[in-house]
């Protein structure tokens, strides 16, 4: 296997008032981070559509190397930090952020910031050593593409069209109640395990897009095992 991207995201979720949000949105916040990280504030909403503060295309060296960190979203009672690299280094600056947001408290003496709901999420682009049918051998998706093409025409005259699968996707509900998350009205949405190919790559490269709601080493550990297989 080669890998050739890696992307991880950490989110943490916090209690109500847990931090003192308005004192993130002065200028000095941002200033702080922006020195720290070198990157940039966005002038756009958080991914929820609320009010939030997010950051771009800054740097952080972890352990001697040089990390890219695509995003860092502070909302009021979320953070997001998306990095170049594993789900542990996405932590590291987790943690800096959440020393910063302590340092900056302002309606009580300084606490200890601990989240209610941690959540990984990772993607990978990697060169496998194996063919993307042996993904679906075996099952009823291999029937589609003949299928299909004995029903219709669906190409043009003098033109044929090739059918072929191009990813899996696994949908993850989440049963059952938190105690904890409920009395914080928080609500688990449906996530998905997607392997697919990578877009705009011919099949036979053998490259794939990977992602998950979980940490990068256990994803990593997924797409091992089909070379292993």
């Amino acid at each position: 296997m080669q890998i050739m991207d890696l992307r991880s995201t950490l989110i943490d979720l916090f209690s109500v008032d847990a931090f003192d949000f308005l004192a993130l949105m002065l200028d000095s916040f941002s200033t702080t981070i922006i020195n720290k990280y070198g990157c940039v504030k966005l002038n756009v909403p958080p991914p929820s559509g609320g009010v939030g503060i997010v950051f771009s295309l800054g740097k952080v060296e972890i352990d001697g190397k040089i990390k890219v960190i695509d995003r860092i979203v502070i909302e009021e009672r979320r953070i997001i930090i998306t990095i170049g690299g594993s789900s542990n280094e996405a932590r590291v600056v987790m943690n800096d952020i959440i020393m910063l947001i302590v340092s900056f408290e302002t309606r009580h003496e300084i606490r200890p910031l601990s989240p209610i709901l941690e959540i990984d999420e990772s993607q990978y682009t990697v060169q496998l050593s194996i063919d993307f049918p042996r993904f679906i051998s075996g099952s009823m998706a291999e029937n589609v593409p003949k299928s299909i093409s004995s029903q219709t025409n669906i190409a043009p005259a003098s033109m044929r069209a090739i059918i072929s699968p191009v990813g899996l996707r696994y949908r993850i509900r989440y049963q059952g109640e938190n105690d904890v998350l409920r009395s914080d009205s928080i609500t688990m949405v449906d996530k998905y395990l997607t392997i697919e190919a990578r877009e705009g790559i011919s099949l036979d490269a053998r490259i794939f897009f990977a992602s998950a709601p979980v940490k990068s080493e256990v994803l990593l550990d997924l797409l091992h095992s089909f070379e292993s297989e």
